[in-house]
Order: C-alpha cells, then structure tokens, then sequence
C-alpha cells in the first residue's frame, strides 16, 4: 500500500530554529520500554510486547521507582524554599574552576562559605537558562527528582589573579556560550570591555546547583546521549518538545508537532535517541493532563522570567499542551489560552516589542522576523555591489580575449557596403545585399572573482542568508560563424566550442544581510583560503610521530591552535567547494527583425563533466567531505521576442547523464585518544586538496557511495514580469554503505511554478537604457530564480514526487519489484500577503479537502 503525505508549505513564517526532532511511530512497531509495572512486578521489554500483542495497554502501565523518578516524589504546590541553597544573591564567592559542558552552557565550580564551613558549589551561565528553570518544575510536578537550582540575580565572584580573569572572561565564557561576556558580566569590565583592574566580575541571570556524592544526572539540563530504553526516560520527549524555549520568546510556536509519513514528529533540542512509543507518549501526556492552568502558572512563574515573558510563556506553554493534546487524540477538556495577551507597552497582542530586559542575559524576543528581505535596504546595497565587482570583472576579462567576433562582422558589413557602393555608382541603382557568411576563431580567458549574497539554496548547501565569495579562471576555444545581410531582416548563426572553468567557492551563514557587509574582501581571494585549510591539515599530520618531542600539554596547545586557525577560515556551518567544469557544445539561432521587434529561434547541444569536491563544517569535531563526479549530455531550444526589452521567451531542454558522490565523514576532534585516525585523517584532507584524489582518505574510512542515472526535461517561459517553469525528473539511484550494502531507489518528481519577477523586469529595462547610454555597461541578474527570493516577489509551486525501493538486477526499471512506495505531493505560496481571517478559511478549506486537520488554529498564531 502506498503511503501517502502531503506536505502543504503556505506563506507562514513559523520563526522556530529546531535542533532535532524525533519521530513516534503512529503503529506500535517499535519494542516497549523495559521498566514497566504489570501486576506488581517488572515485565521486560519482550514480556511487554507479548502483553501488548494480548489486549494489556501498556501506556496505562507505570515504570519502575528509580534514582530520577518516583510517583511519590511529584510535587503539587512549587515553591522557592525548595531550592534554597547557603549563598544568597549578591554574594561575594570564590572561583575555583571551569568544567566541561555541553555546547551554549558555560559552567564553573566556586567556593562559599555555608555556616562556617566552605563548600563547592557550580554556577551556571545559557542564554537559555530558564528553559533549564521552566523544565525543573514541571519536571518536579511529574514526579523526577531534581536538585536544588537557586536562581540568582546578580552573584560577584573573586579570581586569584588578572590571569584566571582574563580567561573567564575573553576565553571561556563566549567559547562555551556563544554569547559576549557582557549579557551577564555588570561589574568587571571597563568601558571598551576588556577586564578591568580589579579581580573582582559581578555577574546577572545565573543559577547555581551543590554538588554532592548522591547526584544523579538532573534532567533538566538535558538528557544521557544514548539510545533510550526506559519509559522514565523516552517519555520526556513530550516534556523537551512541549517546552523546546529558545532564547526568544517570539520564535516559541503557539503549536508544536505534526504527523509525517505515519509518525507524530516532535521538535526538541536534545541529541539523544528518544526512541518513545506512542504508549509511552501517552502516559507522560494523560500525567500533563491533570495539570490545571493554576499548575502552568506556578511552573512559569518559578522560571523567573520578566513580567512580560512570564505572562507571554505561559500562554503559549498551554497552546502547545492543547496542541499535544490534539495531536495525541487524548480525550481532555482544552485550557483557556489568550494569543492577543498585551501588557504595557513591551507586550502587544502576544508578541514582544523590545529584546533586552535590565538584569536580564537573554535577549527574549531575538530574531523576531525571519525574512531576510526585512533589511531590504542591505539587500539593495549587496546587489549594487555585486554588480560593481562583476562589470569590474567583465571589463578585465574583455581584455583576455584574442579574437573579437565584432571584427569578422564588420569585415563582412563593410565588404557589402562597398560592393553597394561600387554597384551605385556603376548603374545608379541600388543593390540588394544577399546572404554574407564571417567565421571567427575564439581564444577567450576567463577571471571569475564575486560576492553575493544568496537567499535559499547556493551549490550544494542551504541556510537562510548565505555569503558566497568566489574565485576562478576559464577558457574557451572554438569558431563562431554567422550569416547575415545589412539589407536583409533575417540571418543566422552558429558556433562550436570548449569551455574549461575551475571556481574555488566559500559558502558561509550570516544571520543578516547587513552582517555580510561586514565580511573582510580580501576572503574572495578563495584559494588562500583553501591553502590555509591545507596548511592546517599538514600541521597535523606532520605530529603524527611528535618529531618535536612536545609533552603532552604543549602537544595540545598546537593542537589547540590548529583549531582556531581551522575555525578562522572554516567555520561551523561553512563550506569550501572547489570544482572543475569541461563542457563542450553546439549552438545554432536565427533571428528575424521588423523595425524594433526582433524574434530570435535557437538550438543547442551541449555535453558536461564535472568535478567536485565539497568540504563543510558541520561541527567543532566533525568535518564532511563530498567527492563528486558526474557527465551529463543534453539538447535544447527556444523562442525569443525582443521589443526594445525582453517581452517573451519559451525555452525547453532535455538532460541525461550520470554522477557518483563519495561522502564521508571526517573526525577531526583532536583528543587522540578518542580520535586514535586525527593524523591519518588529516594527511587525507591535504592529499585531497593538493592531488583531488581522496584515495588517502579512503584507506581512513570507507565512504557512503552514491550513483546515479537521471533524466530530466525543464520548460521555462516568460512574459515580461511573468515566470513559468516545469521541472520533471527520473532518478534511478544506488547506495553503497561502507560495509558494502548496496541498494537501489527509483524517483520520479514533476514540479511547477509560477511566479511574479519584478526584479529580473527591472533589471532588463535598466540594461536597455545602460545599452542606449553607456555603451559596454550591463547588469548580471538570475532572471530564472524563484520569483519570491527576489525583492517584491511572490510564487506558487506544486511538486509531485514518488520515491521506492527496487528489488532485482534487471536493466528495465519496469521489471524490477517495488517496495516502500512513498508518494509525496507539494503545494507552496511564498511572497503573498494574506489577513489573518482569509488565511485561516483557507486553512480550513485545505482541512476539509483532505479530511482531516492539516493545520490547527494554532498554527496561524505562528505567521508573520
């Protein structure tokens, strides 16, 4: 039977940066929790099963009493007594030492007195600290057993000298946090903020915990990253989606979860195996479900927020538990939520108006809107300079070429001319030109240096704003020939020719347009930044056998600086992509003009090989590297009509080919005794970019491999500021694991869209007057690109897609078994502006249509 999903993306920004998510079957085919309770005893997983499979409903069931959590232990009144601790806010303390953490928290051990003894007690500093204070108490109402955590307003601790100072606070906190010192340092820093004279740094909006021998892992700063077995633990998953808080508070959704291809899928922050059943997410949510909106309301109100956010979180905590609810299907009562809340003037209609609270770390209401085009008039400023560099390049490269096409035309031009002229003057009359033909060789070079700022997908990678710096060179050989009159409307021409073209490109995220203007030019020169990566991967594989005779502390201080050099040219999230193009193609056209209309008929055959190699950063420790190869034949046609500008142009190409992707998996964490490959890894890395061949790498670790066949037919037409295109595509696809598994897929999409593209309109009107005025100057724009990635745009898109798994050897695709059908279908509005009273019927409409709830009211709370 063929699973079907259908994915509908309208025009809603839903603002919430998720850092995983997990799925929960909706069948009951995954084994249940081992810790459950039949009869008064424990029944192990299989024993679980057999009950299932005999009528027991096992989300009825509880687990087992254990060191986290025990029915006895939920409080039902929360108070602050209960985390009450011997230092009180404001207090002077001494520091003792920083301790490893997780990524975005930054923990360190301090002394205090506590009656007349001093005792250790760890401080904690996140942007996201109250998640960790809102998931402690609903934690406790349920039942886990959670240490004391004091929140403290302001805390001063004392360093033993400038050094440990300076340490904490141009080292260790932004390193661990990912925040600047100052969102909680108010003491401490002079006026350009480096660390002042004293030894003193008076810190805001931290908690502190007190270790001690009988501590068990508190679950409110996150859970074990293991595959989790036990109901105590995957249960959770509901309690880290329904409170999956970032730092702000605007980007919190009013509805979370959805069901995907048979499985309810939750968002959450944790890299743990969830591995929940729907029994276990059930018997967490029926637990929530007692919980009246006077349980929220304490649960909130502990988490120490600012007025404002307080009421804010609130409301949205008891949307997302209706929405759980819902999604569930659990028989319950909703509770009343208010999503037009306002106080003041900091909270208006259930949205924040400021970021910053005094005393507060947080930033609660960063990154409100998510639309790139909100700093339109950067976007304006990038586009210009794009533009710059590129006429800047163009006029270099017009000087690379040894053959001007222009000359054997005008040759032919002057040679019909004279010939009238002679005739004129020999008879009186006038001669009619015929047909003239001009052949011109072609030796062109090629600079390729840009910066652009691209929104959406760029070669391979795919964030919301990308900066991409590019360098290359070129070359084209070949004839150009053409045959034309200048008595006559018509003429034609063709040429034949090979391009080479090799680019070194670097891919890197920025939050904003306006941060790409901050970026260095001196980046574009992409090569160096390559030879810098090299240069680090050879340092490393050159201490493969400490030939300096380091110990082991300065060992890991180069280590440790090789990782910030890497870290300076190739950040996390970034890319560097180096490739090599050789195409060779065929092209013909004919042109028909009639005063200023011109009509222009073309073909073109064209064949393509590349080569690539894709280097991205996907963590502090793990580095993925993408070798590609790939050929590709294809025929095209098209239409054109010209008054003054472009007016109408159809195009229709046919493609067919093959690529293979080597894809691996690089760790480059430099503690050698969990990475004992770091130095063999690394002399791989520097082969491959000095030689193109990973075969180093590979002898490291062996790759997923990917081949592929495809087949693909594209139409595109348009009509001054109108966009169409089609896209349809067959994919016949082999995976290979590194153990040598191999299986095989089959995809088949069809895809349309249709949009409004003022942009490219705007920008063939101004090449019609640079082309009057200043002869030479043109402007470079993508007039294909999504309509509704370009200033003022807007674009509807379907897409059909059907993938399966393909069982035997036969060449015919036909004769093959099919299993694991899946059939997705797509449809997509972007750029449109809607009420909120229209879209919500047209959610409704798309609810009624497909028979069941696609999109819940809350999911309008989420629209921008």
């Amino acid at each position: 039977m063929i699973k079907r999903t259908l994915i509908l993306l309208i025009a809603l920004v839903s603002g919430i940066l998720q850092a995983g998510e997990s799925f929960i079957p909706l069948d009951p085919i995954r084994i249940p929790s081992k810790d459950l309770i039949f009869e008064g005893e424990n029944v192990s997983a299989e024993r679980a099963a057999q009950l299932q499979e005999q009528g027991v409903d096992l989300s009825k069931l509880d687990p087992m009493p254990s060191e986290v959590w025990d029915s006895s232990a939920a409080i039902d009144v929360l108070s602050e007594n209960i985390d009450d601790l011997p230092v009180e806010s404001g207090q002077t303390v001494g520091f003792v030492s920083s301790i490893a953490s997780n990524s975005g928290l930054y923990r360190f051990n301090i002394e205090a007195s506590a009656g007349s003894e001093k005792r250790i007690f760890t401080v904690h500093l996140n942007k996201t600290l109250h998640t960790y204070l809102l998931r402690k108490n609903i934690l406790r109402k349920l039942g886990y057993k959670i240490p004391a955590m004091e929140f403290m307003k302001t805390l001063t601790v004392q360093f033993p000298d400038k050094e440990a100072k300076e340490k904490f606070l141009k080292r260790e906190i932004p390193e661990a946090t990912l925040g600047a010192p100052s969102r909680w340092v108010t003491k401490g820093l002079d006026s350009e903020g480096n660390p002042d004279e004293t030894l003193e740094v008076t810190l805001q909006d931290v908690f502190i915990t007190m270790p001690t021998e009988t501590d068990h892992y508190n679950l409110s700063l996150g859970i074990p990253p293991r595959v989790l077995t036990t109901r105590t633990l995957r249960s959770l998953l509901i309690v880290y989606s329904l409170l999956d808080l970032g730092e702000s508070v605007n980007k919190y959704n009013w509805s979370v979860g959805s069901i995907d291809n048979g499985n309810i899928k939750l968002p959450h922050d944790q890299i743990a195996e969830f591995n929940a059943t729907m029994d276990d997410a059930q018997w967490m949510l029926r637990k929530i479900q007692k919980f009246e909106r006077r349980d929220f309301f304490e649960i909130v109100k502990l988490a120490h927020f600012p007025k404002e956010v307080e009421m804010l979180v609130l409301e949205k905590v008891i949307s997302r538990r209706n929405a759980l609810m819902k999604l569930f299907k659990e028989t319950t009562e909703e509770l009343h939520y208010n999503p037009e809340i306002s106080f003041g003037t900091n909270l208006k209609e259930g949205r924040l108006q400021i970021q910053k609270f005094p005393g507060y770390a947080a930033n609660f209401s960063h990154g409100a809107p998510d639309s790139p085009f909100d700093d339109w008039g950067w976007g304006v400023l990038a586009d210009v300079q794009s533009i710059a560099i590129d006429e800047l390049i163009s006029r270099a490269n017009a000087e690379l070429s040894v053959f001007d096409i222009n000359t054997a035309r005008g040759e032919l031009m002057t040679q019909q001319f004279e010939n009238g002229l002679e005739h004129f003057i020999e008879t009186g009359e006038f001669m009619r030109q015929p047909l003239g033909g001009w052949v011109s060789p072609v030796v062109n070079g090629q600079l390729i240096l840009g910066r652009d700022v691209v929104i959406g997908s760029y070669m391979g990678t795919d964030n919301m704003v990308q900066l991409a710096d590019t360098f290359g060179y070129g070359f084209r050989i070949g004839v150009q020939m053409g045959f034309e009159s200048i008595d006559l409307p018509y003429g034609f021409g063709a040429g034949v020719g090979l391009n080479y073209v090799k680019t070194y490109a670097h891919i890197k995220p920025v939050k904003s347009l306006k941060q790409a203007f901050k970026e260095p030019y001196v980046n574009m020169a992409v090569p160096f930044v390559k030879h810098m990566i090299k240069k680090q991967a050879d340092r490393l594989s050159a201490m493969a056998d400490n030939p300096d005779g380091l110990e082991e502390e300065e060992r890991n201080e180069v280590l440790s600086d090789i990782m910030k050099n890497l870290d300076k040219y190739l950040g996390v999230g970034e890319s560097l992509i180096i490739q090599d193009r050789i195409s060779p193609n065929i092209m013909a056209k004919g042109t028909l003009s009639y005063l200023n209309t011109r009509v222009t008929i073309g073909a073109s055959a064209d064949a393509l090989e590349i080569k690539r190699i894709h280097l991205y950063r996907k963590n502090g420790t793990t580095l993925q590297v993408y070798v590609d190869n790939g050929m590709s034949k294809s025929l095209g046609v098209s239409f054109g009509v010209d008054y003054y500008v472009p007016v109408l142009e159809v195009r229709y190409k046919r493609t067919g080919g093959k690529y293979t992707v080597d894809a691996y998996n690089v760790n480059i964490d430099t503690d050698v005794e969990a990475n004992p490959d770091l130095f063999r890894s690394a002399t791989g890395i520097s082969h491959l970019l000095k030689t193109g061949s990973a075969e180093l790498l590979h002898e490291v670790k062996k790759p997923y491999s990917i081949a592929n066949k495809f087949f693909d037919e594209s139409t595109k037409a348009k009509f001054l500021h109108w966009r169409h295109k089609t896209l349809k595509k067959s994919d016949m696809y082999s995976l290979m694991t590194p153990k040598k598994v191999e299986t095989n897929y089959v995809r088949h999409s069809n895809a349309s869209q249709m949009g409004l593209n003022y942009e490219a309109f705007a920008v063939d009107i101004a090449n019609y007057y640079l082309g009057r005025y200043l002869q030479g100057i043109q402007i470079n724009g993508n007039t294909w690109q999504n309509p509704a990635q370009t200033y003022f745009g807007v674009a509807k898109t379907k897409e059909g897609r059907f993938e399966a798994r393909l069982k035997g050897e036969q060449e015919d695709v036909d004769q093959r078994e099919m299993f694991g059908e899946f059939l997705s279908i797509t449809y997509r509005k972007e750029g449109w502006s809607i009420k909120r009273s229209k879209l919500m019927e047209e959610l409704q409409e798309w609810n009624a249509k497909y028979g069941q709830e696609l999109f819940a009211n809350e999911t309008l709370r989420d629209a921008t």
